[in-house]
């Protein structure tokens, strides 16, 4: 047999496309979309925003890590998730971030459009029909889905 002749051919490798991230308009837009849809995914798709988290990670949460991270306090958590001992629960509470993480999050959760009702309400007309003409497209999206 004679040397194999693929070997002899240099292929370049494809490159990647660096993504391109999102502006906080766009992840706002996001957001408000997934949440007039009423899709199912939204909690996880404004932890993914706002914390930055993986697909894997956000999966992985459990109640527990939630209820510590919310400052539950541990004896309230162990009733609630029914745990035997308080170390189990006491445990989860090692991976809370902490009061400056937290603020930071918050900071981020405002700029990312979480802001206060107040703010919400105070809109002008302008932003409400902005939602109304949102939503009326995302129905008539949805029309033309199922069709």
């Amino acid at each position: 047999m004679g040397p194999n002749v693929a070997q002899l051919v240099k292929v370049e490798r494809a490159r990647r496309k660096r993504p391109e991230p999102w502006s906080v308009e766009e992840a706002c837009s996001f957001l408000e979309s997934a949440q007039l849809r009423h899709d199912y995914l939204y909690c996880a798709y404004a932890l993914i925003l706002a914390l930055g988290l993986r697909k894997g990670e956000v999966l992985g949460l459990t109640c527990a890590s939630l209820l510590a991270a919310l400052d539950v306090h541990p004896r309230i958590a162990m009733q609630i998730l029914r745990h035997s001992e308080i170390a189990v629960t006491t445990e989860v509470s090692n991976h809370v971030p902490s009061a400056d993480t937290r603020r930071a999050l918050r900071k981020l959760g405002k700029a990312l459009g979480g802001g206060s009702k107040q703010k919400k309400e105070g809109q002008g007309k302008k932003g409400k029909r902005k939602q109304q003409k949102r939503a009326e497209e995302q129905t008539a999206e949805d029309g033309r889905q199922e069709s």
